[in-house]
């Protein structure tokens, strides 16, 4: 589909200015097995049943994963899940505009309609997972900003020695000093 058969704003060309994180510079280590919630068990949980066969596919494709990876796809698993989201949205988003493109014209025009509104939110999920990697790595630098230095505080600031956080001298959770 060229741009004058479409509603799609074409792209400007440049690339935008990219965070380490959401370029993901360097691959990502493989899945560590470990205790962590099965990914795919939850996400057929949320889809709430089969619809059309969606879940079964969901089933299919996770059983690919553990033959492939050797493990399910579990939470805590050694990845950033967000690169990973926002990788295989980029993925989604350029078949998408294959498919609207190759089906110009073969398929009934409520099913290109249709196309393109799944091609439109899949843009939209694009924008907003970038924008979620940016604004974790804005929220972490602040956060390292805000945290203080305890060797930098004026010492009426610092824990007197042995009853600082880590100290073994901390109030359980819960509990008061009687003050």
């Amino acid at each position: 589909m060229s741009g004058s058969r479409s509603n799609v704003p074409a792209a400007s060309g440049r690339l935008p200015e990219r965070e380490p994180e959401a370029a993901n510079s360097k691959p990502q280590p493989p899945p560590i097995p470990n205790n962590g919630t099965p990914v795919w068990d939850l996400v057929i949980a949320d889809l709430a049943g089969d619809h059309g066969g969606v879940a079964a596919d969901m089933a299919a494709r996770d059983a690919l994963g553990r033959a492939r990876y050797g493990t399910p796809l579990q939470t805590h698993n050694g990845r950033d899940a967000l690169v990973d989201a926002y990788e295989e949205a980029l993925d989604l988003v350029v078949y998408l505009r294959q498919a609207l493109e190759e089906s110009h014209g073969a398929m009934p025009v409520w099913w290109h309609h249709d196309l393109q509104g799944a091609y439109a939110q899949a843009l939209h999920a694009v924008i907003n997972l970038r924008q979620l990697v940016q604004q974790r790595g804005a929220i972490g630098r602040l956060a390292a900003a805000l945290r203080p230095n305890p060797q930098s505080a004026p010492s009426r600031f610092r824990p007197a020695p042995g009853t600082g956080v880590g100290s073994g001298n901390e109030l359980p959770v819960g509990r008061s000093n009687g003050t």
